[in-house]
């Protein structure tokens, strides 16, 4: 009988150490995921922007704009035909499909935490900006388009902070 009890003791203690050392390894994100595949690169944010907007410079979001493959909200980012709109949490979504998976745009207001310096950084040389004076740094519109027909994030900023983004096929427009 102690030798059966050993037995499923140890059993236990080397089941429970595997299972603890595979949660260690794998740790859990509430709002955003990135990941390399072999097919290439994917970023998917669930919940609201407002002020956590950081994930925007993060090097797995900027190559998964790079490949197209970007979702928000349980909404991937696709070329559509549709003009349906639809806000979700505090993104608005334009070309939803009748399904509901796969928009042309998303837009979302950003409440200050994501400077000119930050986007600079992350971005490089590869944002352009497009709109405002050229003298003034930090306030108009920057552009990422790494891809001539891909996705483009667009970034409105004012006073060196960014406080509204359009990632989206069909260029920026305000959200308002």
């Amino acid at each position: 009988m102690n030798k059966v009890v050993k037995t499923i003791a140890s059993t236990t203690l080397a089941f429970g150490t595997l299972l603890g050392a595979s949660t260690a390894v794998l740790p859990l994100q509430d709002t955003a995921n990135a990941a390399t595949q072999t097919k290439g690169y994917y970023y998917s944010y669930n919940g609201y922007v407002d002020k956590d907007a950081k994930f925007l410079t993060d090097k797995n979001f900027i190559k998964a704009v790079k490949h197209d493959n970007v979702t928000f909200s349980g909404v991937k980012l696709a070329p559509t035909k549709s003009e349906k709109v639809k806000e979700k949490h505090n993104q608005k979504f334009t070309g939803l499909t009748k399904d509901g998976k796969k928009a042309h745009k998303v837009q979302f207001i950003v409440k200050g935490d994501l400077t000119y310096n930050q986007l600079k950084k992350a971005y490089g040389k590869d944002l352009k900006k497009v709109k405002g004076s050229h003298d003034v740094k930090g306030s108009g519109i920057y552009v990422y388009k790494p891809v001539k027909d891909g996705l483009a994030t667009s970034f409105v900023m004012n006073d060196n902070h960014v406080v509204e983004v359009d990632i989206s096929y069909e260029g920026f427009t305000t959200s308002k």
